[in-house]
């Protein structure tokens, strides 16, 4: 607090009639005890005499009185795009050190000359298998030069900058969108390098079926499937929901979804498992709090090419029943439905809607 008997203040609103205005334009208490004015206070009135002051001044004036605080402001921007661009540099160093730059480079060069022999195509699986891994090899090296040019241009910027006279907010809000950028991209690809395992790279084949709880549990799972199916549409994969199957009331019983698109069962794999929720069921009339529960299974897409399995027959059980229908001639009279069991692993596979037991076996 400070004691101050004379001072430059609006009339105080407390004992207004014991102190008197001199010709100076202050306020005196005339001799009388000094009245206390805290720090705070003065902050505040002085704030409140500088917006007066320059409202009250020519336009001009307020705009030559703005422009060190912009540029002020604009200086700040440029040291925090300095230090955000030096950071991004040793991300990216960090990033093409740790891909192995030089033996990608290294890999396409062999892909090439195993691609370019004539012999390729007499095994047309092993040679597409080749032209794919130059593909994914190429990309993931184009992709890193990318990074580079792109942190290069981002310094170019801020170079330029330096050596202006004055800061050009426009060439900073490009270098800031670079920087974002650079930033997402590398992330994605810090992602894809943590997804190294033998199908990560592939598709996903998403399978959700109700659990406990009733009707609760099946809206659950409805709402896991439009999760699903909007995450995907939002990573740009191609998504397709192969079977849904409604509830009673609301939600489904169970539903399959197919993601297309790299890296897919990658960033799936780790949904498989039982999913909970815990709330006030919209489905109950007293408004009790229910959980719920859905079951999820995640398997790989795999591509047609390498569906194509070698199993011994002593390692299927293969059986004719008499298929069901709405009716018919052949209806439980002709053994027509075809099922086999593989023993190793306990998986079953039936087919009855073809008359021809023949043509059932080719198709199970």
């Amino acid at each position: 607090m400070v004691d101050c008997p004379r001072l430059l203040l609006p009339a105080p609103r407390v004992a207004a009639a014991q102190y008197t205005r001199c010709a100076a334009g202050c306020w005196s208490n005339q001799g009388r005890a000094p009245f206390s004015v805290s720090f705070s206070h003065l902050r505040r009135w002085w704030s409140y005499v500088s917006v007066r002051s320059s409202s009250s001044g020519a336009g001009s004036q307020s705009s030559v009185a703005d422009e060190p605080e912009a540029a002020e402001w604009a200086l700040q921007d440029f040291y925090i795009l300095r230090k955000d661009v030096e950071l991004a540099l040793e991300r990216v160093n960090e990033v093409r050190q740790s891909a192995g730059l030089q033996q990608l480079e290294e890999d396409i060069a062999s892909l090439e000359n195993k691609s370019s022999d004539s012999s390729l195509w007499d095994d047309p699986s092993k040679a597409q298998g080749i032209l794919v891994s130059l593909t994914e090899v190429k990309d993931k090296v184009k992709l890193l030069n990318d990074f580079k040019l792109q942190i290069e241009e981002a310094e170019t910027i801020v170079k330029l900058t330096e050596e202006l006279d004055s800061i050009d907010t426009g060439l900073l809000e490009e270098a800031s969108k670079i920087i974002k950028a650079l930033n997402k991209a590398l992330d994605n690809f810090e992602m894809t390098q943590l997804l190294s395992g033998p199908y990560d790279k592939e598709g996903a084949v998403i399978n959700i079926s109700a659990g406990a709880g009733g009707t609760d549990a099946q809206d659950w799972a409805d709402m896991l499937l439009r999760m699903y199916v909007r995450w995907g549409e939002k990573q740009r994969y191609k998504t397709r929901v192969v079977e849904k199957s409604p509830g009673e009331e609301a939600g489904i019983k169970s539903a399959t979804v197919e993601l297309e698109g790299r890296y897919a069962y990658g960033y799936l794999s780790g949904e498989k498992g039982t999913h909970r929720i815990v709330r006030q069921s919209p489905f109950n009339a007293k408004g009790l709090r229910q959980t719920s529960f859905a079951g999820v299974e995640v398997m790989p897409l795999l591509p047609e090419e390498s569906m194509a399995v070698d199993i011994p027959e002593e390692d299927l059980e293969i059986s004719f029943t008499r298929a069901g229908g709405k009716g018919g001639q052949n209806v439980n009279k002709v053994e027509t439905a075809v099922r086999m069991v593989h023993i190793p692993t306990g998986i079953a596979v039936r087919c009855s809607g073809i008359i021809s037991h023949q043509f059932a076996f080719v198709l199970c």
